[in-house]
């Protein structure tokens, strides 16, 4: 039995860090960004890709982008009622859906229209049968867009482990002002 284990543990660090940290498949890779679902949901084109192992130049998939999440574009039904099992995926307030039609709009003018766009750490998210990655845009030297998107207000930090609540609380939908109340929730760069 020790030597399964011992075995087990030396198959995974020979993996190396990305991808026993989840992410199969370091990159970079560039992406074409063919549309901006919200702040923090886009659908890329790969131009290059471990193909084979993960996406091959010229897939298309949906990308949720790793350490972040941004206020939804979409008003929830009537009734809805966060923590019962429902989407967390539709504002929960009117300011929520304002703020994530800023996010929107901020996050096409950094990743739409022909901008150099690159993918790092790409794995398998746990839903809709996306990738989660991370994105980097040039903005005086390669960025990483989530710390940008925190930055200006427009996405707090996220980090599923520490959340594994699926309608997980929503900062922009407090009583606090909203700008001022991202902004404050961004407590450090994107993971």
């Amino acid at each position: 039995m020790a030597i399964g284990v011992t075995g087990f543990l030396v198959a995974l660090a020979s993996l190396g860090p990305a991808r026993a940290a989840g992410a199969p498949w370091p990159g970079p890779h560039p992406v074409e960004v063919l549309r901006v679902l919200d702040g923090d949901t886009v659908e890329v084109k790969f131009l290059s890709g471990p193909c084979g192992r993960g996406p091959c130049p010229g897939s298309v998939a949906l990308i949720r982008v790793r350490g972040i999440d941004s206020p939804e574009v979409h008003l929830c039904r009537t009734g809805f009622k966060p923590g019962r099992g429902t989407s967390q995926s539709c504002a929960q307030c009117p300011d929520e859906l304002r703020l994530g039609q800023e996010a929107k709009a901020e996050a096409d003018r950094l990743l739409g229209h022909g901008a150099a766009v690159r993918a790092r750490e790409i794995g398998p998210d746990a839903y809709n049968g996306r990738f989660v990655a991370r994105l980097e845009v040039i903005s005086g030297g390669w960025q990483d867009y989530g710390a940008v998107m925190i930055a200006g207000g427009h996405a707090v930090r996220y980090d599923p482990r520490a959340d594994k609540s699926y309608a997980k609380a929503k900062p922009w939908c407090t009583a606090e002002p909203p700008g001022d109340g991202i902004a404050a929730t961004a407590t450090g760069a994107a993971e």
